[in-house]
């Protein structure tokens, strides 16, 4: 008889390879946008925010790091919808840069991870009626993702105001 010790499992186990794949398997496309944004489209996702302004910016609409990866998001879901794209469901990962005095070179860079779904539920088909999306859909993925953790059951999702 042999004795048989778990061993702890840490949200930081879990690889950003493992969870894209489960994004690619929901019907998600990794997308990769720009950390160089538009400062006047940043400060209304993020009112009241510093930025990181650029010295030698690209263009006027690239000049500020960006806080979050909703600029980049959003940009891309306002490009598929002008283009008719009737189901978007898209994600990315990467870095966000935060002014931060007690970091080195007074920038935080965080890992970020995102992700967007807007339009018809499911891929347009003659036998299915046209849903749309809706909170509970992505509540579903982001389920899914969390489970991969192994701690679902700690998670609790609240209302609150934005």
């Amino acid at each position: 008889q042999a004795s048989l010790i778990m061993g702890t499992h840490r949200e930081a186990d879990l690889s950003l390879k493992r969870v894209k794949t489960l994004l690619n398997d929901k019907g998600y496309q990794e997308v990769i946008t720009y950390s160089f944004v538009d400062p006047k489209v940043q400060q209304m996702i993020h009112p009241g925010v510093e930025a990181l302004l650029l010295p030698s910016p690209i263009s006027v609409e690239m000049s500020a790091m960006r806080l979050s990866l909703w600029t980049g998001l959003l940009a891309t879901v306002v490009y598929n919808q002008n283009r008719q794209q009737n189901r978007v469901r898209i994600f990315e990962s990467g870095l966000r840069f935060v002014p931060d005095t007690q970091a080195p070179l007074g920038i935080r860079q965080d890992l970020m991870l995102a992700g967007v779904i807007c339009g018809n539920r499911y891929e347009e088909h003659w036998n299915l009626a046209k849903e749309t999306v809706d909170f509970y859909d992505l509540k579903g993925d982001l389920e899914s993702v969390l489970d991969l953790t192994g701690k679902l059951n700690e998670v609790e999702f609240r209302a609150e105001a934005n």
